[in-house]
């Protein structure tokens, strides 16, 4: 991104991309404390993306999806709940080549329709 107004330039982005990838690195409740925040840059990202049913895949740190299952999910603000009907992908620190391969695939079954919503 270059200089000037980041929430334009982040929109802009948004806009251009048929898929996002949510890294969750935090454990919770970090991760969802921030994103409590009308204002949260994340937060932003997270509703503008589901809002423009753009192809989102939550990837998270290793050891860390069934914490966030258990606690996280259900703490969203309601304006990101969908994220909980997604399917998260965990990057193994042991299977790391394993992990990124699963979401390359996860982003190829979806190819056909990400092409055809770009191109409206």
């Amino acid at each position: 991104m270059q200089s000037g107004d980041f929430q334009e330039q982040l929109e802009r982005v948004l806009d251009d991309v048929p898929v996002v990838l949510m890294h969750c690195s935090k454990e919770p409740p970090g991760e969802f404390e921030r994103i409590a925040n009308e204002d949260d840059w994340v937060r932003l990202e997270i509703r503008r993306t589901l809002e423009a049913k753009k192809l989102l895949i939550p990837v998270v740190a290793s050891g860390q999806l069934a914490t966030i299952g258990e606690w996280g999910w259900r703490h969203l603000p309601r304006d990101c709940r969908d994220l909980q009907r997604l399917n998260a992908t965990e990057l193994n620190d042991g299977q790391y080549e394993a992990s990124v391969t699963k979401v390359h695939h996860q982003i190829e079954a979806q190819a056909e329709k990400l092409v055809a919503r770009t191109a409206l």
